[in-house]
């Protein structure tokens, strides 16, 4: 008598099917706790200090931050300082920066999408109902 060994076509079929409902299962979860938001708003804290770091960077050079309001976009006056420019991860947001005092102090923000209490920024609600809430950097 000649036993063969193995998996029966059955015990395969149920074996996937589990493997792929936990593999669902598992994704929901990721996906649900908002760990992209909060990877999304890791990127936009790391970029407000690239931007504050090539600002320091301008004023030592010129004793001066650059004027006016823009948003990161139009930062051109920095390109020489941080290359390339910041851009929001979602693309649908920006960054925006405010020169303070004629160039004596400066403000950039980033809307995030968490409010979290960890952030090393002045958290705030925004205005807009597209932006949830918002971090300042500012340098009076």
């Amino acid at each position: 008598m000649s036993e063969k060994k193995g998996f029966t076509m059955i015990e395969l079929l149920i074996s996937v099917l589990l493997l792929t409902v936990l593999s669902g299962v598992v994704m929901g979860v990721l996906n649900s706790a908002g760990y992209q938001k909060k990877g999304r708003d890791a990127q936009r804290l790391s970029d407000l200090k690239r931007l504050q770091t090539a600002l320091e960077l301008y004023y030592a050079d010129n004793r001066v931050y650059p004027s006016g309001t823009k948003s990161s976009v139009a930062l051109t006056e920095l390109a020489s300082y941080i290359t390339p420019l910041p851009d929001d991860p979602l693309s649908t947001l920006d960054y925006t920066y405010t020169a303070v005092g004629s160039g004596a102090g400066y403000t950039v923000k980033a809307n995030m999408e968490l409010e979290t209490s960890n952030l090393k920024c002045q958290v705030q609600t925004c205005a807009s109902e597209l932006e949830t809430y918002c971090c300042v950097f500012t340098n009076p």
